[in-house]
């Protein structure tokens, strides 16, 4: 009937009104993200990317780790919405600088950044970095062998035993930034900076009692190594910059290995490829402590200043 009907359809609407208006309520408190249907995938908050670079000189800190010549590089890295970042770089460096390796440089970055993206912003960490194989030859400053006479029997020299160092360096590390201005510092907290000690060192002493005298000083480990390294950033375009970089690091206990590095690049990325050109170089307290002696004889500053051309893809 008809009119029966209706009727019962008008009281269902009238039972029905009081939970439809409950409903519209708890609809409009809610937030928008809430309200919308979730249809689509929801975004990871772990994010994965990689790099890879060829460049014309691997330079860290201003100083050259390729022995000034052509190299390349892989990077991978994490990156978690709560801030957390891990990084992992593989580069070829120089097996005259870094002997008895494979030619490969490792370095493992991870820490945590924090901040407000329009005032400041901070991040601190620790990395690790190494050259597998690799050891630098050094002479021990504890145990000698006595050259004898072999007719007296009478010491006629001494020469310290060979000790090989490890250039694994292991730093913590803080970072402020305020707009283009950035600020970074580092600290060493493993044995040396890159190999750098009594035993790698002392050898190079041109005297001979010079040398052995800084032997049996003991071995003046290199922890506790500083850098300071500040920078500006100065936006052209979307996709284009110019940066600015000066640097400072102290070596601890052998103050000759000091230098202030400096850099000037301009960079430009087109969707997932990025080409620079960097200006760098770096100034050691002692001239010639970072030179490389390569096999034809020749020898190489890896701090001069030189031109650096880089291009990386992105994926």
């Amino acid at each position: 009937m008809p009119g029966t009907h209706a009727n019962h359809t008008a009281g269902y609407a009238t039972r029905l009104a009081p939970l439809a208006a409950l409903l519209a309520c708890i609809g409009t408190a809610l937030p928008p993200a809430v309200r919308a249907a979730d249809t689509g995938p929801r975004e990871s908050a772990l994010h994965v990317g990689g790099r890879v670079d060829l460049t014309s000189d691997n330079r860290a800190r201003g100083i050259s780790t390729s022995a000034s010549r052509p190299t390349a590089k892989l990077t991978a890295e994490l990156l978690h919405n709560a801030g957390l970042f891990a990084e992992l770089e593989l580069t070829r460096v120089s097996k005259v600088q870094y002997p008895r390796g494979r030619g490969l440089g490792l370095q493992a970055t991870a820490g945590y950044r924090f901040g407000d993206a329009e005032t400041w912003r901070f991040e601190i960490g620790a990395q690790h970095s190494r050259f597998p194989g690799a050891r630098l030859p050094g002479l021990s400053g504890s145990d000698f062998t006595l050259i004898r006479d072999p007719d007296t029997g009478q010491i006629v020299d001494i020469q310290p035993a060979a000790l090989d160092v490890s250039p694994t360096t292991n730093e913590l590390f803080a970072g402020a930034s305020r707009g283009p201005l950035e600020a970074r510092y580092f600290h060493t907290v493993s044995r040396t900076f890159f190999g750098i000690n009594g035993a790698t060192v002392c050898p190079s002493i041109p005297d001979p009692l010079g040398a052995l005298a800084c032997l049996e000083a003991g071995p003046q480990n290199s922890r506790g190594s500083q850098y300071l390294e500040l920078s500006y950033t100065h936006r052209l375009s979307r996709s284009s910059a110019l940066v600015a970089r000066i640097g400072h690091q102290h070596v601890a206990a052998w103050r000759s290995f000091d230098t202030s590095s400096y850099a000037l690049e301009a960079r430009i990325r087109w969707r997932t490829v990025e080409a620079s050109a960097t200006l760098t170089g770096a100034r050691p307290r002692e001239k010639g402590v970072y030179d490389v002696k390569l096999a034809n004889g020749s020898v190489r500053d890896a701090g001069r200043t030189a031109l650096v051309l880089t291009a990386g893809y992105s994926f």
